[in-house]
């Protein structure tokens, strides 16, 4: 489990034991700076992982430092995932027939060639309607999670056929189940994980986010509270605290957690 070094300023400190939304002010604090750490962290790593964006290499292109995503432009209008899924067919049947292809990137090119403008006549193209926008989103949208949540869940599902009794993999499906909304297949796959380890702390942590996320906060408190009996970490005491304001308690009450 990573570690963060957070430190608070004094005024901070005071803010929480004199002011009634001390404690909101503390757990900003707090969570800005593991975010800060984590976004650090993420930019510094050495290693590409193309699953950061689909897990289908085929769909991306991989030009020493640069990763592109092919979009076939005559599909404007189309949902962008065909569009995307053209541009990848396109470029992939080019590749394999060994035919000569290039990638161009504008900024560069217009270093060299300066962009071609028109005089101008009046025209304004038209604006697409919001409900027709919204509705080729949604469908992008689905299409994407579905097809990326697949994936993942069957290279775990076969983890699992191997594994059975491995706690870990049904917390690890239940976080992915969660990351792409699918909470009730995540709460399921993470109830048999306690099952299967009554004392895994990250899978009542992890019960207790998606019961968050669905605005049952009774629920959250109950499983952070119970993946804190077998584990201190802070960032359960951070959801800890954010589900109690969460609950509209932000006057200072007895203390419900021991910090030894």
């Amino acid at each position: 489990m990573a570690q963060y070094n957070v430190t608070l300023e004094e005024e901070k400190i005071k803010e929480l034991l004199i002011h009634d939304h001390g404690l909101k002010a503390l757990v900003e604090a707090v969570v800005n700076q593991v975010l800060e750490e984590q976004v650090t962290e993420k930019i510094g790593a050495e290693k590409y992982d193309y699953r950061d964006i689909t897990e289908v290499r085929g769909m991306l292109i991989e030009k020493g430092d640069n990763v592109w995503i092919p979009v076939e432009v005559t599909l404007a209008g189309e949902q962008f995932m065909r569009a995307w899924q053209e541009g990848a067919r396109q470029y992939t049947k080019t590749v394999a027939n060994n035919q000569d292809i290039g990638i161009y990137p504008s900024a560069e090119a217009w270093q060299e060639f300066v962009p071609v403008t028109l005089e101008e006549w009046g025209w304004e193209p038209d604006v697409p309607q919001k409900g027709q926008i919204a509705d080729l989103y949604d469908k992008d949208i689905k299409l994407l999670i579905g097809t990326e949540l697949d994936g993942k869940v069957r290279e775990i599902k076969d983890q699992i056929a191997r594994e059975p009794k491995n706690a870990k993999l049904y917390n690890a499906l239940g976080i992915t189940y969660g990351r792409y909304g699918k909470y009730d297949d995540a709460i399921k796959s993470l109830e048999k994980a306690i099952g299967l380890d009554g004392r895994y702390a990250s899978a009542y942590n992890n019960l207790g986010n998606v019961h968050y996320l669905l605005g049952r906060y009774e629920e959250a408190l109950s499983y952070y509270m119970k993946a804190l009996d077998y584990n201190k970490s802070p960032l359960i005491l951070i959801n800890i605290a954010k589900t109690i304001h969460k609950m509209g308690a932000t006057r200072r009450p007895r203390p419900i957690i021991s910090l030894q």
